[in-house]
């Protein structure tokens, strides 16, 4: 109760739920629409209205008296780092690296790639939990006409290479399979 909520865009129904509980505790709501505008060191145009958001909660801790120096904030800013995030790791070839483990990141993934891939063929390692909606991830990468490998971690919650095979035909996916 009382105390502030900072969010960023978010689906009609969520801040519908999110607008009623604010009320409910008579917190203050800030809602951040716009993107930063200020250098962040992180791919993807979504990271900059992140970046916003922070930049709102920081307005709020600064207005219950604590101290965040603006200079601070830029440099943390300018020298984010977030492994396994769009993270490049080869530059030629250019080899991407990303944990989308839903349907809405492998979109955020998906529209990075429309801006970068410039022509080139994506060829995509995929592995996921067997508890993930793995159809739904696949739906979102499938508009790039990727060529799938399909492996997976000697964990126990691992998707089979070859379950997610027979997920990737449904769909028309063309893959190959690396046996674990």
């Amino acid at each position: 109760p009382n105390v502030p909520v900072v969010v960023g865009s978010l689906p009609v129904e969520a801040m519908g739920v999110i607008r009623e509980q604010a009320a409910v505790k008579r917190s203050r709501l800030v809602e951040v629409e716009e993107e930063a505008e200020f250098k962040v060191n992180l791919a993807g145009d979504h990271q900059r209205k992140n970046a916003a958001v922070v930049m709102a909660v920081i307005g709020e801790l600064k207005r219950v008296g604590w101290s965040v120096p603006d200079d601070a904030v830029r440099k943390g800013l300018e020298n984010v780092r977030w492994p396994g995030r769009l993270e490049t790791i080869s530059k030629e070839p250019w080899i991407l690296l990303d944990g989308a483990h839903n349907p809405d990141a492998m979109r955020t993934v998906r529209e990075f790639l429309e801006e970068c891939l410039q022509g080139r063929r994506l060829k995509v390692v995929f592995w996921a939990m067997a508890d993930k909606d793995i159809k739904g991830i696949l739906s979102e990468i499938l508009p790039l006409n990727p060529r799938f490998t399909f492996t997976a971690p000697d964990l126990k919650r691992a998707a089979r290479p070859e379950e997610i095979a027979r997920i990737a035909e449904t769909l028309g996916a063309e893959f190959q399979i690396c046996p674990i």
